[in-house]
This record gives structure tokens, C-alpha cells and sequence, in this order.
């Protein structure tokens, strides 16, 4: 790019370059040319502080609570494998005082934990009480791995059946594991849907 620019041209490149409009090899070569150009570096510095003046007058928009939520969530990315307590990865907590309510015929977000056949579905997460509300469901035939509660747990069953140790839990079915306890591998014939509310300092074994 030349190092002398007439003021009409400094004046158009400065506009495409903070507007974001030139193509990524033309802007690296523009932003090479500033440090030798006092026109263009002038340009850039007047259109850079009018759009910062711009965008500070353009009021923000609220935003759906639930809407939020599911950005949030997608924000929050896919889980790694190896790490399949995608819930500790739910940083952003909600309004505890807020009311709250989810209907079961709204489209829900599901989240896959990195085992294959197994999602969840954000409720409520409270980090002042190491506390986490969500929706789990499994597919037939899956398994999730022992792990130690770092706070009580408490496991509803809404559909299906679900096999801790030799026990069988089916749908309607409730129970309740004690801080320190220990559930060994959590596993289902024929698929599941709970209601889980449960630490969030849970460790894998």
C-alpha cells in the first residue's frame, strides 16, 4: 500500500478500515501503512472516537430471560469428554431472589455432558449454595460413572428407570444421597428423564 495517500483517500481507507469493511488481507496491509501516515492515522483516530460516541448513545435492549439463558448455555460450549460435569462450567448464576419458571411445553436447551447418550438441562444454578437444579435424560443403554457428592443429592425420576448398584428406580421414584456418600455407576435399559438437584462440588472417581 502506498505511503502517500491524498486526504480523499485517507478519508475512504480510514471509513473501511473502522467499519470493518475491508478484506482481511487489505486491513493487515492498511494497519501496517498507519505507523508511516499521519492522514490515515488521523482518519482512524477521528472515526474510531465517533463510532465509540455512536454506539455509547444506542440504548441496550433487554434481553428475554429465557432467551438469555440458552445463549448462555451455547456460549458455554460443548463439553470435553473428559470432563463430563458440564454444570461446574455454568459460571453465570441466576437471580436467587428472582422468580423462575420453566414450562415443560417450552423448547428446551439441552446440553451434551461429552458421554454419548446422556444431556442435560439447565434449571437454576445457586454458587452461593453449591447448589445446582437440572434436567437429565439418558438414552438406553447408557452409563454415568461413580462419583462422590460434595453436598447432598437429591434424584427424582420423571420417566423411565434407572439402576443404581442392584437397585431399580422408576419413574415416580425418589431419592436422596447424603453429603460425602458415594454413587457407584448410575446406568439405564431403557432410558431416563430426572429431576436432579445436587452439588456442584461433586468429584469423579
Amino acid at each position: 500500500m502506498s505511503k502517500r495517500h491524498t486526504q480523499d483517500e485517507s478519508e475512504r481507507l480510514a471509513a473501511l478500515f473502522v467499519a470493518g469493511a475491508m478484506p482481511p488481507d487489505e486491513a493487515e496491509a492498511f494497519e501496517a501503512h498507519l505507523p508511516g501516515c499521519a492522514s490515515c492515522r488521523s482518519e482512524v483516530r477521528a472515526l474510531g472516537a465517533v463510532s465509540e460516541r455512536l454506539l455509547d448513545e444506542i440504548p441496550p435492549l433487554p434481553m428475554p430471560a429465557a432467551r438469555r439463558r440458552d445463549l448462555l448455555a451455547r456460549v458455554e460450549g460443548d463439553a470435553r469428554a473428559d470432563d463430563p460435569q458440564v454444570w461446574k462450567r455454568w459460571s453465570q448464576p441466576d437471580q436467587a431472589d428472582d422468580d423462575l419458571i420453566v414450562h415443560r411445553n417450552e423448547q428446551a436447551v439441552w446440553q451434551e455432558i461429552g458421554i454419548p447418550g446422556i444431556r442435560v438441562q439447565r434449571l437454576f444454578v445457586d454458587p452461593a449454595r453449591d447448589q445446582i437444579t437440572m434436567r437429565v435424560q439418558m438414552d438406553p443403554g447408557t452409563a454415568y460413572p461413580p462419583h462422590v457428592h460434595g453436598g447432598p443429592e437429591e434424584c427424582f425420576v420423571l420417566k423411565g428407570e434407572l439402576i443404581v448398584d442392584e437397585m431399580v428406580l422408576r419413574a415416580g421414584d425418589y431419592q436422596r444421597a447424603g453429603h460425602g456418600s458415594r454413587h457407584p455407576v448410575q446406568r439405564t435399559e431403557t432410558g431416563c428423564e430426572l429431576l436432579i438437584v445436587s452439588s456442584l462440588s461433586d468429584e469423579l472417581e
